[in-house]
């Protein structure tokens, strides 16, 4: 939190004026604490947006002055936002200095005055401009790329909900689908909040319920369920910045966290929910990689696999060895209370070793002929996978260069499936040998005699 007599500027982009003549004319009356510069690949048009909406309410997208505002700053080879941070006695000494730096420099700036810096005119307004620069924010703005009307709509019920119980927007929170929404994913069909436990059990009790058409809060306890990789109260997810992103006017609680909550709930809506973020997800993520780059030494059920999908090409799947290690390999998967491995929507779901066996021939004839489609990319984080090992491995016994991929936020801890898994379900000696030297091979390209 800011002291009382610290605010915040906005020096919008601009190919005239250079920054730094700006900052030595604020510094000749206030205390520059310090500064940081937000580039903006995509996301300006949202965050202007934001910063006028705490003026203008839902009135700020149809509002000509800020439209020709954002026409003129994103037609700028420099799509970078100056903010800083200083001292003043007033908000109205702020205000005095912003007109004058407006004044001084506009002679020298094509379009009007009101391009050049923006400053908060209020405590409750520099607290907001805070929240749309904190990290998760900005972050958000690389990821989603401008409103859809019918969020938009929702949230407008929303504001007047709330205006109408006497809850500030401060103190709610959205969550749900109209997250996915928010990241251009979905539509949602309604708005799902979460409110901070004083409110909640004084208002609304425990249980999930109905407040109006398109508005619902949840059940209390949003992310303190077993099974989550973290126990965040409610009271934290509404107040606690790096819990949340603001945009137009609202908290929504941070998109990783909806995507676990729906994974591990997997009702039939968030199933359907998650099929389209990750057709969505992958469309605008798609990358190609070397399948090798996902090897490593907690990996060896992709060698495995290899070693597999490699006498399947070479028509001696029957070899005994080669066949046990995998059958051996997939009843320990089962053991271990594997799902069968549904990762895609047209894959059926796979029970014994038969099912893998069949699913195993399908997928080399469908690589081998159609090769690796864009649609069955491998999510990964750093160089772990949350699905797709079968992929990759058959990929390598073709000899496929690059694989189509995409990166993903977070991912659950890597499954331990390195050698001493292998020995751990007491493997044969030579089976474990085979498995490393294949791995050294196809790692190093150095073959052990």
């Amino acid at each position: 939190m800011l002291d009382d007599k610290t605010n915040i500027g906005i020096i919008w982009p601009s190919d005239q004026l250079n920054a730094e003549f700006l900052i030595n004319e604020i510094r000749k009356k206030n205390n520059i604490i310090s500064s940081k510069s937000i580039f903006f690949s995509q996301g300006l048009t949202e965050f202007i947006y934001d910063v006028y909406f705490f003026d203008l309410d839902f009135k700020v997208r149809a509002a000509k002055s800020i439209n020709q505002k954002i026409s003129r700053l994103i037609s700028r080879e420099n799509n970078s936002v100056l903010v800083i941070f200083y001292k003043s006695n007033t908000f109205e000494d702020t205000i005095n200095v912003r007109d004058d730096i407006r004044l001084k420099f506009q002679k020298t700036h094509e379009g009007p005055a009101f391009d050049i810096m923006h400053c908060a005119s209020s405590i409750q307004e520099r607290e907001y401009l805070c929240s749309l620069i904190s990290k998760n924010n900005i972050q958000s703005y690389k990821e989603r790329i401008i409103l859809s009307y019918n969020l938009f709509s929702k949230l407008k019920k929303l504001h007047l909900w709330a205006g109408c119980n006497d809850i500030d927007m401060n103190d709610i929170c959205v969550a749900g689908s109209a997250v996915f929404d928010l990241y251009n994913y979905i539509h949602c069909d309604d708005i799902d909040i979460i409110l901070p436990d004083k409110i909640r059990d004084a208002k609304y009790g425990k249980g999930s319920k109905k407040l109006c058409d398109d508005i619902d809060i949840v059940k209390k306890g949003y992310f303190q369920r077993n099974g989550l990789s973290k126990n965040i109260t409610d009271t934290e997810l509404v107040y606690d910045r790096k819990n949340h992103v603001v945009a137009t006017g609202t908290k929504f609680v941070n998109l990783s966290y909806v995507l676990e909550r729906k994974k591990l709930a997997r009702r039939p809506k968030d199933l359907k929910h998650l099929s389209k973020y990750h057709n969505n997800f992958k469309v605008k993520n798609i990358e190609y990689k070397d399948p090798s780059f996902f090897l490593n030494k907690n990996r060896y059920d992709i060698i495995c696999k290899y070693i597999f999908f490699s006498a399947l090409i070479n028509n001696s799947s029957d070899n005994k060895v080669v066949r046990d290690c995998y059958e051996k390999h997939i009843y320990g998967r089962k053991r271990n209370g594997e799902d069968g491995g549904k990762f895609i929507d047209d894959q059926p779901i796979k029970y014994s070793y038969n099912d893998y066996y069949d699913y195993a021939v399908e997928l080399l004839k469908s690589l081998q002929t159609n090769g690796f489609k864009e649609e069955y990319a491998i999510p990964y984080y750093d160089n772990n996978i949350e699905n797709g090992a079968h992929r990759i491995a058959c990929s390598l016994a073709l000899g496929i260069d690059k694989i189509p991929c995409f990166k993903i936020s977070t991912i659950k801890k890597p499954k331990p499936w390195g050698k001493e898994w292998f020995v751990q379900k007491k493997f044969p000696r030579f089976y474990i040998d085979m498995l490393d030297k294949c791995y050294k091979a196809l790692t190093t390209g150095k073959i052990d005699k």
